[in-house]
Protein backbone atom coordinates (compact mmCIF):
# COMPACT_ATOMS: atom_id res chain seq x y z
CA UNK A 1 0.00 0.00 0.00
CA UNK A 2 2.80 2.40 0.88
CA UNK A 3 4.26 1.99 -2.62
CA UNK A 4 0.91 2.94 -4.10
CA UNK A 5 0.86 6.19 -2.13
CA UNK A 6 4.51 6.89 -2.98
CA UNK A 7 3.72 6.51 -6.65
CA UNK A 8 0.78 8.91 -6.36
CA UNK A 9 2.96 11.41 -4.47
CA UNK A 10 5.67 11.18 -7.14
CA UNK A 11 3.16 11.86 -9.91
CA UNK A 12 1.76 14.85 -7.99
CA UNK A 13 5.25 16.29 -7.49
CA UNK A 14 6.02 15.91 -11.19
CA UNK A 15 2.78 17.64 -12.13
CA UNK A 16 3.49 20.41 -9.60
CA UNK A 17 6.95 20.87 -11.10
CA UNK A 18 5.48 21.17 -14.58
CA UNK A 19 2.94 23.71 -13.29
CA UNK A 20 5.63 25.81 -11.61
CA UNK A 21 7.83 25.68 -14.71
CA UNK A 22 4.93 26.76 -16.86
CA UNK A 23 3.99 29.62 -14.55
CA UNK A 24 7.54 30.94 -14.22
CA UNK A 25 8.74 30.57 -17.79
CA UNK A 26 5.98 30.51 -20.41
CA UNK A 27 6.07 26.74 -21.04
CA UNK A 28 8.39 23.78 -21.24
CA UNK A 29 8.12 23.86 -25.00
CA UNK A 30 9.10 27.52 -25.18
CA UNK A 31 12.16 26.90 -22.98
CA UNK A 32 13.43 24.42 -25.55
CA UNK A 33 13.16 26.89 -28.43
CA UNK A 34 16.55 27.30 -30.11
CA UNK A 35 17.60 30.97 -30.48
CA UNK A 36 18.87 30.31 -34.00
CA UNK A 37 19.09 27.58 -36.66
CA UNK A 38 21.62 27.87 -39.49
CA UNK A 39 20.58 26.60 -42.92
CA UNK A 40 22.44 26.21 -46.21
CA UNK A 41 22.01 24.45 -49.55
CA UNK A 42 24.45 22.25 -51.45
CA UNK A 43 23.53 21.54 -55.08
CA UNK A 44 26.83 20.00 -56.14
CA UNK A 45 29.79 18.06 -54.73
CA UNK A 46 31.78 21.29 -54.52
CA UNK A 47 29.00 23.05 -52.63
CA UNK A 48 28.68 20.07 -50.30
CA UNK A 49 32.34 20.49 -49.35
CA UNK A 50 31.77 24.23 -48.96
CA UNK A 51 28.87 23.68 -46.57
CA UNK A 52 31.11 21.36 -44.55
CA UNK A 53 33.61 24.25 -44.28
CA UNK A 54 30.74 26.53 -43.25
CA UNK A 55 29.64 24.10 -40.54
CA UNK A 56 33.20 23.77 -39.23
CA UNK A 57 33.49 27.56 -39.05
CA UNK A 58 30.24 27.83 -37.06
CA UNK A 59 31.36 25.16 -34.62
CA UNK A 60 34.75 26.88 -34.23
CA UNK A 61 33.99 30.60 -34.33
CA UNK A 62 30.25 30.79 -33.65
CA UNK A 63 30.66 31.95 -30.06
CA UNK A 64 27.37 31.60 -28.17
CA UNK A 65 25.85 30.07 -31.32
CA UNK A 66 28.58 27.50 -31.96
CA UNK A 67 26.32 24.68 -30.76
CA UNK A 68 23.25 25.90 -32.65
CA UNK A 69 21.50 23.44 -34.98
CA UNK A 70 22.87 23.37 -38.53
CA UNK A 71 20.71 22.02 -41.35
CA UNK A 72 22.23 21.31 -44.75
CA UNK A 73 19.77 20.64 -47.56
CA UNK A 74 21.08 18.73 -50.55
CA UNK A 75 20.26 15.85 -52.92
CA UNK A 76 20.32 12.21 -51.86
CA UNK A 77 22.55 11.17 -54.77
CA UNK A 78 25.31 13.53 -53.62
CA UNK A 79 25.39 11.97 -50.16
CA UNK A 80 25.28 8.44 -51.56
CA UNK A 81 28.33 9.24 -53.71
CA UNK A 82 30.30 10.55 -50.74
CA UNK A 83 29.52 8.68 -47.53
CA UNK A 84 32.77 9.95 -46.02
CA UNK A 85 31.52 13.52 -46.02
CA UNK A 86 28.32 12.36 -44.31
CA UNK A 87 30.48 11.03 -41.47
CA UNK A 88 32.17 14.41 -41.19
CA UNK A 89 28.80 16.16 -41.01
CA UNK A 90 27.69 13.70 -38.33
CA UNK A 91 30.83 14.46 -36.31
CA UNK A 92 29.84 18.13 -36.35
CA UNK A 93 26.26 17.30 -35.35
CA UNK A 94 24.96 18.65 -38.67
CA UNK A 95 21.57 17.44 -39.85
CA UNK A 96 21.38 16.47 -43.53
CA UNK A 97 18.02 17.05 -45.20
CA UNK A 98 16.83 16.58 -48.77
CA UNK A 99 15.30 19.42 -50.74
CA UNK A 100 12.41 19.02 -53.18
CA UNK A 101 12.63 21.31 -56.22
CA UNK A 102 9.53 21.71 -58.42
CA UNK A 103 10.17 20.58 -62.00
CA UNK A 104 8.77 23.85 -63.34
CA UNK A 105 11.72 25.75 -61.87
CA UNK A 106 14.49 23.41 -63.01
CA UNK A 107 15.38 25.43 -66.14
CA UNK A 108 16.35 28.41 -63.97
CA UNK A 109 19.51 28.30 -61.88
CA UNK A 110 19.81 28.25 -58.08
CA UNK A 111 16.22 27.14 -57.52
CA UNK A 112 17.49 24.89 -54.75
CA UNK A 113 18.26 27.91 -52.59
CA UNK A 114 14.66 29.11 -52.70
CA UNK A 115 13.07 25.79 -51.83
CA UNK A 116 15.68 24.98 -49.20
CA UNK A 117 14.76 28.23 -47.47
CA UNK A 118 11.02 27.52 -47.83
CA UNK A 119 11.30 23.94 -46.53
CA UNK A 120 13.56 24.95 -43.66
CA UNK A 121 11.17 27.68 -42.63
CA UNK A 122 8.26 25.23 -42.51
CA UNK A 123 10.27 22.66 -40.57
CA UNK A 124 11.73 25.20 -38.14
CA UNK A 125 8.41 26.73 -37.14
CA UNK A 126 8.10 26.22 -33.39
CA UNK A 127 11.74 25.10 -33.22
CA UNK A 128 13.61 28.41 -33.35
CA UNK A 129 13.20 32.15 -32.94
CA UNK A 130 15.47 33.02 -35.87
CA UNK A 131 16.23 31.05 -39.03
CA UNK A 132 19.46 32.09 -40.76
CA UNK A 133 19.93 31.16 -44.41
CA UNK A 134 23.57 31.34 -45.53
CA UNK A 135 25.15 30.76 -48.95
CA UNK A 136 27.31 27.64 -49.19
CA UNK A 137 30.42 29.69 -50.00
CA UNK A 138 30.33 31.53 -46.66
CA UNK A 139 32.74 31.18 -43.74
CA UNK A 140 32.06 32.53 -40.25
CA UNK A 141 35.16 33.96 -38.58
CA UNK A 142 33.61 35.73 -35.58
CA UNK A 143 30.53 35.42 -33.39
CA UNK A 144 27.44 36.65 -35.23
CA UNK A 145 26.01 38.88 -32.51
CA UNK A 146 23.54 40.79 -34.69
CA UNK A 147 21.63 37.63 -35.60
CA UNK A 148 19.19 38.04 -32.74
CA UNK A 149 16.77 40.48 -34.33
CA UNK A 150 14.98 43.10 -32.28
CA UNK A 151 11.40 42.19 -31.39
CA UNK A 152 9.96 44.56 -34.00
CA UNK A 153 12.22 43.21 -36.78
CA UNK A 154 11.32 40.17 -38.89
CA UNK A 155 14.10 40.19 -41.50
CA UNK A 156 17.83 40.89 -41.52
CA UNK A 157 19.54 41.20 -44.91
CA UNK A 158 22.48 42.45 -46.94
CA UNK A 159 22.16 44.43 -50.17
CA UNK A 160 23.50 42.68 -53.28
CA UNK A 161 27.23 43.34 -53.56
CA UNK A 162 27.07 44.91 -57.00
CA UNK A 163 24.43 46.03 -59.48
CA UNK A 164 24.50 42.84 -61.56
CA UNK A 165 21.12 42.64 -63.40
CA UNK A 166 19.44 45.28 -61.26
CA UNK A 167 18.37 48.57 -62.84
CA UNK A 168 19.78 51.71 -61.30
CA UNK A 169 17.28 53.63 -59.20
CA UNK A 170 16.79 56.25 -61.91
CA UNK A 171 16.72 53.84 -64.85
CA UNK A 172 13.58 52.87 -66.71
CA UNK A 173 12.58 49.23 -66.26
CA UNK A 174 13.21 46.94 -69.22
CA UNK A 175 10.78 44.25 -70.41
CA UNK A 176 12.04 41.68 -67.92
CA UNK A 177 11.85 43.97 -64.91
CA UNK A 178 8.52 45.51 -65.92
CA UNK A 179 7.02 42.05 -66.18
CA UNK A 180 8.60 40.96 -62.89
CA UNK A 181 7.18 43.99 -61.06
CA UNK A 182 3.78 43.40 -62.65
CA UNK A 183 3.72 39.70 -61.70
CA UNK A 184 4.79 40.44 -58.15
CA UNK A 185 2.31 43.33 -57.89
CA UNK A 186 4.97 45.65 -56.53
CA UNK A 187 3.68 49.09 -55.57
CA UNK A 188 6.10 51.85 -56.57
CA UNK A 189 5.39 53.45 -53.20
CA UNK A 190 7.23 50.57 -51.53
CA UNK A 191 10.40 51.08 -53.59
CA UNK A 192 13.41 52.59 -51.83
CA UNK A 193 17.06 53.22 -52.60
CA UNK A 194 19.87 50.79 -51.88
CA UNK A 195 23.61 51.41 -52.25
CA UNK A 196 25.76 48.55 -53.53
CA UNK A 197 28.78 47.81 -51.29
CA UNK A 198 31.18 47.22 -54.19
CA UNK A 199 30.54 50.23 -56.41
CA UNK A 200 28.28 52.64 -54.49
CA UNK A 201 25.65 52.35 -57.21
CA UNK A 202 22.17 53.50 -56.22
CA UNK A 203 19.71 50.77 -57.15
CA UNK A 204 16.17 49.67 -56.51
CA UNK A 205 15.60 47.13 -53.71
CA UNK A 206 17.64 44.00 -54.46
CA UNK A 207 18.43 41.68 -51.56
CA UNK A 208 21.36 39.27 -51.35
CA UNK A 209 19.87 35.80 -50.99
CA UNK A 210 23.03 34.40 -49.40
CA UNK A 211 22.61 36.21 -46.10
CA UNK A 212 19.11 36.33 -44.63
CA UNK A 213 17.70 36.03 -41.12
CA UNK A 214 13.94 35.64 -40.65
CA UNK A 215 11.33 34.86 -38.06
CA UNK A 216 9.79 31.57 -39.30
CA UNK A 217 6.29 32.49 -38.18
CA UNK A 218 6.18 35.33 -40.75
CA UNK A 219 6.39 32.84 -43.63
CA UNK A 220 8.71 35.01 -45.75
CA UNK A 221 10.68 32.10 -47.23
CA UNK A 222 7.52 30.14 -48.05
CA UNK A 223 6.10 33.19 -49.82
CA UNK A 224 9.41 33.49 -51.66
CA UNK A 225 8.91 29.97 -53.00
CA UNK A 226 5.39 30.83 -54.17
CA UNK A 227 6.57 34.05 -55.82
CA UNK A 228 9.46 32.32 -57.55
CA UNK A 229 7.26 29.51 -58.85
CA UNK A 230 4.91 32.08 -60.36
CA UNK A 231 7.78 33.86 -62.10
CA UNK A 232 9.23 30.62 -63.49
CA UNK A 233 5.87 29.81 -65.09
CA UNK A 234 5.70 33.14 -66.93
CA UNK A 235 6.58 33.05 -70.64
CA UNK A 236 7.91 36.62 -70.76
CA UNK A 237 10.29 36.02 -67.85
CA UNK A 238 11.59 32.89 -69.55
CA UNK A 239 11.94 34.54 -72.96
CA UNK A 240 13.87 37.48 -71.52
CA UNK A 241 16.02 35.08 -69.49
CA UNK A 242 16.87 33.17 -72.67
CA UNK A 243 18.21 36.43 -74.10
CA UNK A 244 20.27 37.21 -71.00
CA UNK A 245 21.77 34.24 -69.14
CA UNK A 246 22.34 36.32 -66.00
CA UNK A 247 18.60 36.80 -65.68
CA UNK A 248 18.21 33.03 -65.89
CA UNK A 249 20.70 32.75 -63.02
CA UNK A 250 19.28 35.47 -60.78
CA UNK A 251 15.51 35.24 -61.27
CA UNK A 252 15.45 33.39 -57.94
CA UNK A 253 16.82 36.52 -56.26
CA UNK A 254 14.47 38.86 -58.12
CA UNK A 255 11.51 36.93 -56.69
CA UNK A 256 12.80 37.80 -53.23
CA UNK A 257 12.25 41.51 -53.88
CA UNK A 258 8.49 41.28 -54.24
CA UNK A 259 8.28 38.85 -51.35
CA UNK A 260 9.93 41.31 -48.98
CA UNK A 261 8.49 44.66 -50.06
CA UNK A 262 4.96 43.24 -50.33
CA UNK A 263 4.93 41.55 -46.94
CA UNK A 264 7.11 43.62 -44.63
CA UNK A 265 7.15 47.28 -43.68
CA UNK A 266 10.47 49.13 -43.79
CA UNK A 267 10.44 49.20 -39.98
CA UNK A 268 10.38 45.38 -39.94
CA UNK A 269 13.59 44.91 -41.91
CA UNK A 270 17.17 45.78 -41.00
CA UNK A 271 20.36 45.68 -43.03
CA UNK A 272 23.30 43.90 -41.44
CA UNK A 273 26.52 45.88 -41.25
CA UNK A 274 29.22 45.41 -43.89
CA UNK A 275 31.00 43.08 -41.47
CA UNK A 276 28.63 40.45 -42.84
CA UNK A 277 28.79 38.81 -46.26
CA UNK A 278 32.18 40.39 -46.91
CA UNK A 279 33.14 39.39 -50.50
CA UNK A 280 36.89 38.85 -50.27
CA UNK A 281 38.73 39.27 -53.64
CA UNK A 282 35.51 40.62 -55.19
CA UNK A 283 37.30 43.38 -57.07
CA UNK A 284 39.59 40.88 -58.81
CA UNK A 285 36.60 38.78 -59.83
CA UNK A 286 34.22 41.54 -60.94
CA UNK A 287 36.39 44.64 -61.38
CA UNK A 288 34.72 46.42 -58.46
CA UNK A 289 35.58 50.00 -57.54
CA UNK A 290 36.31 49.07 -53.92
CA UNK A 291 38.96 46.82 -52.45
CA UNK A 292 37.93 43.76 -50.44
CA UNK A 293 41.07 42.42 -48.76
CA UNK A 294 40.81 43.61 -45.16
CA UNK A 295 38.96 41.05 -43.06
CA UNK A 296 39.67 42.86 -39.77
CA UNK A 297 36.51 42.85 -37.61
CA UNK A 298 34.56 40.98 -40.29
CA UNK A 299 32.07 38.35 -39.17
CA UNK A 300 31.30 36.35 -42.30
CA UNK A 301 33.31 36.28 -45.52
CA UNK A 302 32.65 34.75 -48.94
Amino acid sequence: MIFKYMRILTILLILLGVFISTENGNSLEMEELSPVIFVSYAGSEMQLQSTLNLAESIRTFGGQYKEAPIWIYTHRELIVKDLEIKKKFNALDVQIKYVIIPEETSWFFLSGMVFTAAMAESESFGETSILVFIGSDTIIIKETQELILQNSVSLGYRTVTHKNISPLYTEELDTYWSKAYSLMKIDEQTIFKMITPADDDTIRPYFNASRLAVRPERGIFRKWGEMYLMMCRDSTIKTESEKNSLKRVFTFQVALIGTIVNNLNRSEIVEFLNRYNYPIFFNEMFNAKKDFHDITNKVTIR
